[in-house]
C-alpha cells in the first residue's frame, strides 16, 4: 500500500522545521535571552506563541513529553524573557539558519510558490488545534526564508495537534505514545527515552497498561515492545486519522503539488545532508 500523500509531504517538510532544534547557534541565542538550558529554550520557543502558558497547558499540547520535563522549564521561562523576545529571537535564528541554503532560494519563480504554500498552511482549520491556531497569526512575510519556515511550521504543528487528538481518542497516554512509536520501529528506546523525560516508574506503568489492554505482547520489553494484532490496528487507526484529518494537499491541483514538491524537496534534502537534521532523531522520521 502506498504511503498517504499527507505523510509523504510531512517527510519532506519535517527537516526544514526541525533543524531549528539542532542548529548549534540557537542554544547560545536562547541563553543570551536569559533562558536556562536546552529544554527551557525548546519549550519556551515552541510555546511562546500561546503567550505565557503554564506547565499543564504546555504539557497537554506537547503530548509526548513528561510533566516533570516540562515543569523544569515552564512557567519559569517567562521570568527571563517575554514571549515577544523569544519569538523575535527564534525568527532571527531561522533567518540565519536557512540563509546557509541560499542557493535554493534564487529561483525567480520561487516567490509565488512560497506565497501559495503559506496560504495553504493558513487555510487549515484551527478548531481543536491550539498550537497551530496560536502560530497562524504570526507575521512570517518579512523574507522568503521566514515564509517557508512559517508555512512548514504551521503544517507541521497542525499535523501534531491532529495526531494528539487521534492518540487521545484511542486512550493512548503521552508515555504510551512513545512506546507505540518504538513498537512501530519509527524510533529506538535509546533515542526516545532521554528526550521525553518519563521516569522509569511512569514508563513501566505505561508498558503494563498496554499489556493489560492487549495492545502490546506480554513478552514486550522497553527496548523491543511488540504490537499485538489489536495494537497494530489501533496504531494504524491513529496514523490514518492523522493523515486524513491534516491533509490540505488533496485540494490543490497535481501541477501545483508538483511545483511545491520541487520547491521544498531540494531544501529539505540540503538541510538533511548538512547534518542539521540528524538521521537518528526522536521525531520518528
Amino acid at each position: 500500500m502506498s504511503e498517504h500523500l499527507s505523510r509523504q509531504m510531512w517527510r519532506i517538510l519535517e527537516p526544514i522545521h526541525s533543524a531549528i532544534y539542532f542548529y548549534p547557534p540557537a542554544a547560545q541565542s536562547y541563553r543570551d535571552l536569559g533562558l536556562k538550558g536546552g529544554w527551557m529554550g525548546y519549550f519556551a520557543t515552541r510555546s511562546a506563541s500561546l503567550g505565557t502558558p503554564g506547565k499543564d497547558l504546555v504539557q497537554s499540547i506537547f503530548y509526548h513529553f513528561s510533566p516533570d520535563l516540562v515543569g523544569r522549564a515552564i512557567p519559569d521561562a517567562w521570568k527571563y524573557a517575554t514571549p515577544e523576545q523569544i519569538l523575535d529571537t527564534r525568527m532571527t535564528i531561522v533567518q540565519e539558519m536557512l540563509s546557509n541554503f541560499e542557493s535554493h532560494f534564487q529561483d525567480p519563480d520561487l516567490s509565488s510558490d512560497i506565497d501559495l504554500l503559506l496560504e495553504i498552511s493558513r487555510s487549515l482549520p484551527g478548531e481543536g488545534r491550539p498550537l497551530f491556531a496560536s502560530l497562524r497569526g504570526l507575521v512570517w512575510e518579512t523574507s522568503s526564508h521566514l515564509k517557508i519556515f512559517g508555512a512548514v511550521t504551521l503544517l507541521r504543528e497542525h499535523r501534531g495537534d491532529t495526531h494528539n487528538a487521534a492518540l487521545a481518542s484511542h486512550n493512548i497516554s503521552g508515555a504510551q505514545s512513545n512506546i507505540l512509536q518504538i513498537a512501530n520501529r519509527a524510533v529506538s528506546f535509546k533515542i526516545i527515552s532521554p528526550n521525553r523525560g518519563w521516569s522509569d516508574q511512569s514508563w513501566a506503568e505505561a508498558m503494563q497498561d498496554l499489556k493489560d489492554r492487549g495492545i502490546i505482547t506480554n513478552e514486550s520489553t522497553n527496548q523491543q515492545p511488540e504490537l499485538t494484532q489489536k495494537g497494530q490496528q489501533i496504531k494504524n487507526s491513529i496514523e490514518t486519522l492523522t493523515d486524513e484529518s491534516s491533509n490540505p494537499w488533496s485540494k490543490i491541483s497535481s501541477q501545483k503539488l508538483q511545483d511545491l514538491t520541487e520547491l521544498l524537496k531540494p531544501i529539505s534534502d540540503a538541510v538533511t545532508e548538512s547534518g542539521l537534521f540528524p538521521i537518528e532523531n526522536p521525531i520518528g522520521l
